[in-house]
């Protein structure tokens, strides 16, 4: 629970300064250009990100055995997947990031060091399912157009009621973005189903997506970081995807 609220928190605070800098953009820059600035920006943020996140994170070029099956899956999916990096962490995870040639993924050391080949198999067709959906691309347009529409509805706000204090667009940028938030999360949990159902789609076992979240949840355990089995519906909708426990039991009948 206390990761869930940790997690939300600094997602809406991360969105509130974003929405204020570009509404003040927009300010100063009342121009059509503006939104084509934010798509442009966002876009090359997005196709630049495995980059940073590779220095960020210190992520390696991954070399182990299990390379060349994965590159292979990729191919049989037919995803042109450019390359795989291994992030160290004592969590198991896996991320899609990037898109046409800078299109990877980043496996934590953890996923490749404490689950067996076919849990491994499953959470990257997951992570495949993204690049194969264009998640990317649909997630850096909703993002980039979020903030388009908000900077407008904010500025509107401000001249409708005369306020004159710009630091004001900060408390308006805080007021719009939380229902913003909610739809963004509403709006990724239906992507992230999406990738859940390619993945049972293509894995021969689809339960092996289960056992993995089972087992990452189990090192969440032993390291006191799991999760309550039972949450209140209010807090599902701060979640990125669906709740774990209903992911596992929809492997389950996949």
């Amino acid at each position: 629970m206390k990761r869930i609220i940790k997690t939300t928190i600094f997602a809406y605070l991360a969105g509130v300064v974003l929405t204020f800098l570009a509404t003040i953009s927009y300010f100063y820059f009342r121009s059509i250009y503006f939104f084509l600035a934010v798509f442009t920006i966002s876009f090359a943020i997005s196709y630049t990100m495995p980059f940073w996140f590779q220095l960020l994170f210190k992520a390696k070029l991954y070399k182990g055995n299990l390379r060349q099956k994965i590159l292979d899956q990729a191919r049989s999916y037919k995803v042109s997947l450019v390359e795989i990096y291994e992030k160290k962490s004592d969590r198991s995870n896996a991320t899609a990031m990037g898109f046409a040639n800078t299109k990877r993924i980043f496996i934590d050391s953890n996923t490749l060091q404490k689950h067996p080949t076919a849990e491994i198999e499953a959470v990257i067709a997951h992570e495949l399912g993204h690049h194969k959906n264009l998640d990317v691309y649909r997630l850096t347009a909703l993002v980039a157009a979020t903030l388009a529409i908000l900077s407008a509805l904010n500025l509107y706000l401000y001249d409708f009621f005369e306020f004159q204090n710009l630091i004001t667009l900060v408390y308006i940028s805080a007021a719009t973005f939380l229902p913003a938030l909610l739809i963004l999360l509403a709006i990724n949990r239906k992507i992230e189903d999406q990738a859940d159902k390619f993945a049972f789609k293509k894995l021969k076992n689809p339960e092996q997506l289960g056992n993995f979240l089972t087992r990452a949840m189990e090192q969440d355990k032993v390291q006191k970081k799991q999760l309550d089995k039972n949450i209140h519906s209010l807090f599902k909708l701060f979640l990125t995807h669906r709740f774990i426990y209903e992911r596992i039991k929809l492997s389950q009948t996949a």
